[in-house]
């Protein structure tokens, strides 16, 4: 149980550094690349791991332009070439401020752009392809969320996450040819069954094995009222009687805590 708690608390540690890390590449990375909403990449790497850094590697990367001089990789924000020292994007005619595609005016002389660089989408393809990829990021992570969230509320109602309590009338048809009520359980199992009986009883006769865990019997009268609790019942095989000694009993409930054996009962 302790290693069990130990591992968990380390894998825990190990995605909170994970999401840490995450979350400070991709801040460096696009103010190093001069992104223009590299806070929106950070955040989205936050709320997003690991779908929030792949997404940013294969936009970002795409994001980058060829040196028309050397054909060598540069990013798309730099004014030129940090190979060959050509001079990359567009500039004002004017002022010899770099501008960005599509914009009709110079915003530092105001001077009126030529056609080329009035008709170039590339920078608003640029920016528009960012907040896409961003938003599909986010929408994909909400989307995985709930569906955990689905799955999680569906697994639970199948009785196979929580524990939950089963209500059933005990019959002759419910024992084994010996007169036994019970089952075998491969796994670890956690719940607890309740059978209401159709006539009180004063002792129930149980018998099993156990691998793991340990399994409490409980009896109850017609009011709901506990009469009587064993002590967990732990032993490696184990054949006993367990007997109620304030009155008959109308309930029985079975709690089954990590159990993994064997355990059967009648009365």
């Amino acid at each position: 149980m302790i290693i069990a708690m130990i591992l968990t608390l380390l894998f825990i540690l190990i995605i909170f550094a994970a999401f840490i890390w995450q979350a400070v590449w991709v801040a460096i990375d696009s103010r190093k690349k001069g992104e223009e909403y590299w806070w929106l990449w950070t955040i989205a790497a936050i709320i997003a791991f690991p779908i929030g850094l792949i997404v940013y590697a294969l936009v970002t990367r795409s994001d980058k332009s060829k040196c028309n001089n050397c054909g060598k990789e540069i990013p798309h924000n730099i004014n030129s070439c940090p190979y060959c020292g050509m001079k990359c994007g567009f500039f004002c005619p004017s002022c010899g401020q770099k501008v960005e595609s599509g914009w009709n005016y110079c915003p530092h002389c105001t001077t009126e752009l030529p056609d080329e660089i009035k008709e170039s989408k590339a920078s608003k393809k640029s920016n528009k392809r960012v907040m896409i990829a961003i938003v599909i990021t986010i929408t994909i992570l909400a989307l995985l969320i709930v569906i955990s969230f689905l799955g999680v509320i569906t697994y639970s109602f199948n009785g196979e996450v929580f524990s939950s309590s089963k209500n059933e009338i005990v019959t002759s048809n419910d024992a084994d040819e010996r007169g036994y009520i019970g089952s075998d359980y491969e796994v670890e199992y956690t719940d607890i069954r309740t059978y209401n009986l159709r006539a009180g009883i004063r002792s129930v006769d149980y018998s099993g094995t156990r691998k793991n865990g340990e399994v409490i019997i409980r009896l109850y009268d017609s009011q709901g009222n506990l009469l009587s609790e064993s002590e967990p019942i732990n032993s490696k095989k184990f054949n006993d009687v367990f007997v109620s000694d304030n009155g008959y009993a109308t309930k029985i409930e079975i709690e089954y805590i990590n159990f993994k054996g064997s355990f059967y009962f009648h009365f």
